[in-house]
């Protein structure tokens, strides 16, 4: 099963279930889908509902931080727990018209809570006014939060369900190359686990470290690949192709390009094959060239490129996608209380780190709280 086909599973789940389960548990399995799914700020949105009104504020912020796929953009101004915090603050406000209004502060759970005690007085008909607006407002902000996760999860139900095809046609080809691969070129297999483990030191390391020299390993072990797939296809020659141009073993490139000439008897294939082959080598030279040049130069500026970048023409993927594109050769030739307004200081933190619950400040001192960006 491959990713998306896990993280369909858990979608359809969530929705099977969505009207049978508590409104939070619905949320953590969201909370979880986006975490894996990498749409931070819907993780850290969701997790701004649940978390409660006590706790460490830098603690807080931690533990929500580590739902992001990049926890470097946690203080980000543009960036997704920032723009999750502005739609926190305007979901929970008690007047959306007034940059200075108090927000309803509650986690979900505390607002079950509250609604409960609130059961008695509504039911007997002689309810407060206040209690009335109270109620009324905490119920809002459950059925808000129920509203957007259900939207939540038909969205991904829809993009992993289309993922999940994807995967399921490319995922045939990619086992058809590991065989070929495993029996006529096993060193090959191994070369790419050494990518992969190359890859994922870079992105374990800390973010605001350089990741140059994982990078440039990753891409020189690329580049052996894909020697080692060219001269599984045609090995190394003396003598030079019909156009003139050298085939001896650092000439892989016209290699390739003579393969294609030679395996494929349609002029149109062979022109197209060779179009794809010229792309796919032209950015791999380019990205080898931009990771050089930065390790060299801007080390800083590598590791930003691989923990946004998405994998590339360059990838295992997209190479082994290459090599099993000429599997027949291969074979042919052997080889992520009650809502009552209160003063604005109260939210402030005191001396001693408490903080008053309830009703908070729409400013600083609710995202302090919060553990916010």
């Amino acid at each position: 099963m491959t990713s998306a086909d896990q993280i369909l599973t858990l979608v359809r789940t969530a929705l099977n279930e969505f009207d049978e389960r508590p409104l939070a548990v619905s949320i953590r399995r969201a909370i979880r889908i986006a975490s894996l799914a990498g749409d931070s700020q819907v993780a850290v949105r969701l997790a701004m509902e649940l978390r409660p009104s006590d706790g460490d504020p830098k603690a807080n912020g931690e533990a929500t931080r580590r739902l992001m796929a990049d926890p470097a953009l946690w203080a980000s101004a543009d960036g997704p727990a920032e723009a999750a915090m502005r739609e926190y603050l305007s979901d929970r406000a008690l007047d959306r018209k007034n940059p200075e209004s108090l927000i309803a502060g509650h986690s979900l759970s505390e607002i079950e809570y509250l609604l409960r005690a609130l059961e008695p007085e509504l039911a007997s008909g002689n309810v407060s006014p206040s209690s009335f607006e109270s109620a009324a407002r905490l119920r809002n902000v459950q059925e808000l939060a129920r509203y957007r996760t259900f939207a939540y999860l038909c969205e991904w139900e829809r993009r992993f369900g289309y993922s999940s095809i994807n995967d399921s046609i490319f995922g045939g080809y990619k086992a058809v190359v590991d065989r070929l691969l495993s029996v006529h070129a096993p060193d090959l297999v191994e070369r790419f686990n050494t990518l992969y483990r190359r890859l994922n030191e870079a992105a374990d390391q800390d973010h605001t470290r350089p990741a140059g020299e994982e990078l440039s390993q990753a891409l020189t072990t690329c580049r052996r690949i894909l020697e080692a797939v060219v001269g599984q296809v045609l090995p190394a020659q003396a003598e030079p192709s019909a156009a003139g141009y050298k085939l001896d073993q650092a000439s892989y490139r016209s290699r390739l390009f003579e393969f294609i000439k030679i395996a494929n008897e349609s002029k149109n294939v062979s022109a197209a094959t060779t179009a794809m082959a010229e792309g796919l080598h032209a950015r791999f030279a380019a990205f080898d060239k931009l990771t050089g040049a930065a390790y060299q130069h801007d080390p800083s500026g590598i590791s930003p490129w691989l923990h946004r970048a998405r994998p590339g023409p360059h990838s295992p993927v997209r190479m082994r996608a290459f090599a099993g594109s000429h599997r027949r050769a291969v074979e042919a030739r052997g080889g992520g209380s009650r809502c009552t307004p209160v003063d604005a200081n109260a939210s402030a933190p005191d001396p001693q780190g408490r903080r008053s619950r309830g009703v908070a400040p729409r400013n600083a001192a609710t995202r302090n709280r919060l553990g916010g960006p």
